[in-house]
């Protein structure tokens, strides 16, 4: 499956690690991740939006990440794949 991760990352101290923890995780059990905090910060929000949802369209699943529901960017991520009739699960730390 290909897998896009859906969270908080602007104002959020370790977004990356978190992104990276769960693309890590996914990857070991043999899908493929596309992981937003790949794009830099040096581009601007609306920039960034942009790819994202060119990515959206690509993924089999949209992941939602812990705080999704708190950020701006993933309620538009997740209004276009719920539109398009992309596949929405919640993350579930394993432990």
């Amino acid at each position: 499956m290909i897998y896009y991760l859906c969270g908080p990352t602007t104002g959020v101290k370790d977004y990356k690690c978190n992104f990276e923890k769960v693309e890590k995780e996914y990857t070991q059990k043999g899908h493929t991740v596309l992981n937003p905090a790949w794009i830099p910060k040096s581009l601007s929000w609306e920039k960034a939006m942009s790819i994202d949802m060119v990515i959206v369209q690509e993924c089999e699943v949209l992941l939602l990440l812990p705080g999704w529901e708190n950020s701006s960017g993933a309620l538009i991520e997740k209004a276009l794949a719920e539109k398009i009739g992309k596949r929405i699960e919640n993350y579930v730390e394993e432990g």
